[in-house]
């Protein structure tokens, strides 16, 4: 008898769990949607331009990193991104020279 009602409050005390896990889940999810429409608004905010310097040289590189730039640029639109390629040993000379200059 023990045993049957230990076995029943084990199962309640789980389910409840279940249920309290879930609730916090939707609670979570509604947060996100708010905080993704606060980020959304802010972006337009944001202005400037953004340098990139790089020393990729493979084709497929190339492209999955232009496909990012025009994503940023795309939720960013007040925002210019410049790439500018270089070979790996003159990418360290590249970036001293750019940051003397200001760009950074």
């Amino acid at each position: 008898m023990k045993r049957k009602l230990l076995s029943v409050i084990l199962c309640g005390t789980m389910a409840l769990t279940m249920l309290a896990g879930c609730g916090s889940s939707q609670e979570q999810e509604s947060e996100k949607s708010k905080n993704a429409a606060n980020d959304q608004s802010s972006s337009s905010d944001i202005s400037g331009e953004l340098n990139i310097v790089h020393f990729l040289s493979e084709p497929q590189k190339v492209a999955a990193l232009d496909e990012m730039v025009a994503g940023f640029e795309e939720e960013y639109p007040n925002v210019k991104v410049n790439q500018e390629s270089t070979t790996l040993e003159n990418y360290r000379e590249q970036a001293e020279t750019n940051q003397e200059k200001g760009k950074k």
